[in-house]
């Protein structure tokens, strides 16, 4: 096994490489020479890289209406690129060494780089433990499904079958090679992607990881129904939801945690399937505030309004419901599939099996003794609108809002993001062109692939 040295020097010089060239954006060539490791327990290690996996993009986030910044707070951010995003800028990325294609992209090259070494390994018989490494290829394919995915819905358009393989995708890189041409395949193409990388993950990956900053079966089948919302199968989504939880469906009884605390949630509590993370200066807590409008979605007796809100000294509320320190929770927990699932039962017209996952959810949000069931006679819009309003209640603060308003804009539902700044009223309307965020200038200057139209 490589010493730990070695390793980390590998790591490091691999970093550098990986960086330099995306900083020409995937298509540099690299005149370092590298040892790469080619055995399958330091493959093994290079997936634990957690800085490269568990940091998931942060534009959607930051480009979201459930929270507003000061204007003096907006002046003091060191990075530009998260200013034009909060205010919807037509050109975001100004900072090549920081912005989310590179890190994206990063993520994809090691993936690239440990499904090509497990490849040769496995041609020259040099493993005999198949167990680790089908766990390895798992984790290599899930966290390159899991890349594409959330790359869709920065640089990609809400999907719509009908224009799908029309629609601009991505470039999809499958090998480590720097010297490969990027072109953007299209959206139909970019899913099947995910799609494949994700369900070939879960047939490798272990029912349960060792930890939730590892993937594991019921990870990949949560990624799964994630995915399927954005394209708007709900059939699939309500499917993998319910395998994800015949794997792990466990729910926090919200009753006994202390809304006192700052972080009243515990990091890996038992919600937690896989661990994510969104890190951005603009969305700290000295920083963020959150919109009253959502706040006021909370009723009385509902205690997620005190756990994951409090309140500064000049009314404005900070969010305190994320299970990280410093950072949003981006990863994969029960409480979603619980709300995937009550919405692909719903829209299939199974309201019973609807209000039941959402009774479930919400009695374990409520003071004990103070939930009031849903009515089992609410009618099918009804019933829909509840669980899209206890949606973004659920998952405020994770990655989420971005990819739902794009999808449901998509059937009708008509929202609009409103960002008040500097006296005036900015909107984000359905079918704004900038709910595809632009691709970097210096990869559409090097690559010649097509720009998102402004």
């Amino acid at each position: 096994m490589m010493e730990k040295q070695k390793l980390l020097t590998y790591i490091l010089c691999t970093l550098f490489v990986t960086l330099s060239s995306c900083e020409k954006f995937l298509d540099a060539k690299s005149d370092v020479s590298l040892s790469v490791p080619d055995n399958l327990e330091d493959l093994d290690a290079l997936m634990n890289n957690l800085a490269i996996f568990i940091d998931d993009p942060r534009g959607g986030e930051i480009s979201t209406d459930d929270y507003y910044v000061s204007e003096a707070d907006f002046n003091g951010l060191f990075s530009q690129d998260e200013q034009n995003l909060y205010l919807w800028d037509d050109n975001v990325y100004l900072e090549d060494a920081s912005n989310d294609w590179l890190r994206t992209y990063n993520a994809i090259y090691y993936c690239n780089l440990v499904l090509e070494k497990l490849s040769e390994i496995q041609g020259v018989g040099k493993t005999s433990d198949h167990r680790q490494f089908d766990k390895v290829k798992g984790e290599a394919l899930y966290h390159r499904g899991k890349a594409y995915f959330h790359a869709a819905q920065l640089w990609c358009n809400a999907y719509d079958a009908s224009t799908a393989d029309l629609d601009l995708g991505l470039p999809l890189r499958l090998s480590s090679n720097f010297n490969e041409q990027s072109y953007r395949s299209n959206l139909k193409v970019t899913y099947e992607r995910i799609f494949e990388d994700l369900t070939n993950s879960a047939r490798l990956l272990p029912t349960r990881s060792s930890h939730p900053t590892k993937p594991s079966k019921s990870a990949a089948f949560g990624m799964l129904s994630r995915a399927y919302m954005a394209v708007r199968d709900y059939e699939a989504t309500g499917r993998y939801a319910d395998s994800c939880l015949q794997l792990h469906s466990t729910l926090l009884d919200f009753s006994t945690l202390d809304p006192e605390s700052n972080n009243p949630i515990d990091e890996f509590c038992e919600e937690v399937i896989m661990d994510g993370a969104i890190g951005a200066s603009i969305l700290t807590q000295n920083r963020l505030r959150v919109s009253e409008d959502l706040v006021e979605l909370y009723e009385d007796g509902d205690l997620r309004r005190t756990v994951n809100f409090g309140q500064r000294v000049d009314g404005s509320y900070i969010f305190e419901g994320t299970l990280k320190p410093y950072l949003n929770f981006s990863g994969i927990a029960t409480n979603e599939m619980y709300l995937n699932r009550a919405e692909s039962y719903v829209r299939a017209g199974q309201l019973v099996l609807a209000v039941q996952d959402m009774n479930d959810l919400l009695i374990t949000r409520h003071e004990v003794d103070g939930y009031v069931p849903i009515d089992e006679d609410m009618d099918q819009q009804e019933l829909l609108d509840l669980i899209l309003r206890e949606r973004r209640k659920e998952l405020l603060f994770r990655g989420i809002r971005w990819m739902d308003v794009k999808r449901l804009n998509k059937e009708g539902r008509g929202i609009r993001m409103k960002r008040e700044w500097q006296g005036s009223m900015m909107e984000m309307k359905p079918g704004d062109l900038r709910f595809a965020l632009p691709v970097p200038r210096t990869v559409i200057e090097l690559t010649g692939m097509t720009q998102n139209p402004r």
